[in-house]
């Protein structure tokens, strides 16, 4: 059996806890899909300091201890640890040496054995994994999953640059999601080769229809995501104008929350555009993928992204999509699944994009588009690099 420890360190901030949840999904297709890629049994432990849930007690003093449960046949660690501040840098989760020292024996246990590996999540993770092992002279291969840009998030001091330059000269491999990070590694260490693997997306995105049919007279585009300002939805307000002044019949229906909800709400009455948006709300899984179902079109018109999943996920169920070209989200828009678009930020080129999916939408083969997006973001596919990863440290 080979036995994985998977150490995602320390998340200071709320936000951080969706990076979690994407771990926890991560394992659960390893558990699933790495029994047909080998016929080698698998344990994965991960070892988490401290759960989303206690994040905000960060201004109470709690005793340091350990739990263990159970979540989708994973055992998750968990630390409760005393969170200063919530202001504290990402970058002082060093001071838990200690309190590891103490965890790792149960940790141990719950594996049933030293680990083959370990998968550490983030440079944190992996700087504090590299320096618990050299003061208890441990040698374990591990590699270093980051889904981070810019990695200077994690390297406020130089303290930090210093341990992660040393982390990186003895790790056994770096896995990215986005084209963009292989320069930011290479700033940190020119010798680091990372391997390009992207996310993947979860069942309930496999198992849509894919169909032309059944759909609205109306026009449905369908926005997933952070209702912020990295997400352009400003200039995807202002798009909206060249649709309006063509008389199309269109809706924007906008899945998620944020902080820019209620600036958002305001524009659109201002721009007298309310007719045209439909509010959602957050919404799970399930309820997202029925909504992509339902719609004629994805559109993402983000700023800035590293790998938007929703845009891997609209691709999936078959949808045509409409992207702003930022670096990430024109490298995950396979060719022939829609239009990735330079726009300057005022919505023009964005509304001349929106417009030429709609005029020209029965060109799109929704199965096609379907079938090329599961070659490339199925979770068999994720496994299958991931596993690739795996036996080369192991080696």
């Amino acid at each position: 059996m080979k036995r994985i420890l998977v150490f995602t360190g320390w998340y200071p901030s709320v936000e951080n806890a969706t990076q979690y949840t994407f771990v926890r999904q991560q394992v659960a297709m390893m558990n699933k899909y790495l029994p047909l890629t080998t016929n080698e049994k698998w344990k994965f432990v991960v070892w988490n300091k401290p759960a989303p849930t206690d994040i905000f007690n960060h201004l109470m003093r709690r005793p340091a201890k350990v739990s263990v449960w159970k979540d989708e046949e994973i055992s998750i660690f968990t630390h409760q640890s005393v969170l200063l501040s919530h202001r504290l840098p990402m970058d002082q989760s060093f001071i838990h040496l200690r309190d590891m020292y103490t965890q790792f024996p149960s940790v141990l246990n719950e594996l049933g054995g030293t680990p083959d590996l370990v998968w550490c999540v983030t440079l944190t993770s992996a700087s504090l994994w590299n320096r618990f092992m050299e003061k208890n002279k441990l040698n374990i291969p591990f590699i270093l999953q980051e889904h981070s840009v810019p990695l200077t998030m994690h390297l406020r001091h130089r303290w930090n640059l210093n341990e992660a330059r040393r982390m990186l000269k003895r790790n056994s491999g770096v896995v990215v999601v986005a084209e963009r990070q292989f320069a930011e590694f290479s700033k940190l260490d020119k010798s680091i080769k990372p391997h390009l693997i992207w996310n993947a997306v979860t069942e309930e995105f496999l198992s849509g229809t894919s169909k032309n049919k059944n759909l609205s007279n109306t026009f449905v585009f369908l926005f997933v995501g952070r209702l912020s300002d990295q997400k352009g939805l400003w200039r995807l307000i202002d798009a909206t104008q060249k649709l309006v002044g063509n008389k199309l019949n269109f809706v924007i229906k906008l899945i998620g929350a944020g902080p820019d909800e209620l600036r958002l709400r305001n524009y659109i009455k201002k721009k007298g555009t309310s007719d045209y948006f439909e509010w959602l709300g957050p919404k799970p899984s399930e309820e997202i993928s029925r909504e992509m179902d339902k719609a004629h079109a994805f559109v993402l018109p983000s700023f800035y992204e590293n790998c938007p999943v929703a845009l891997l996920e609209a691709q999936v169920m078959g949808l045509p999509c409409v992207c702003t070209i930022n670096g990430a989200s024109e490298k995950v828009l396979l060719p022939g699944n829609g239009i990735a678009v330079q726009d300057e930020g005022n919505g023009i080129a964005l509304g001349n994009a929106l417009a030429k999916m709609i005029k020209g939408y029965s060109h799109y083969d929704r199965a096609a588009i379907r079938k090329r997006s599961i070659a490339e973001f199925s979770p068999d596919v994720f496994v299958k690099k991931m596993y690739g990863v795996f036996v080369d440290a192991m080696r």
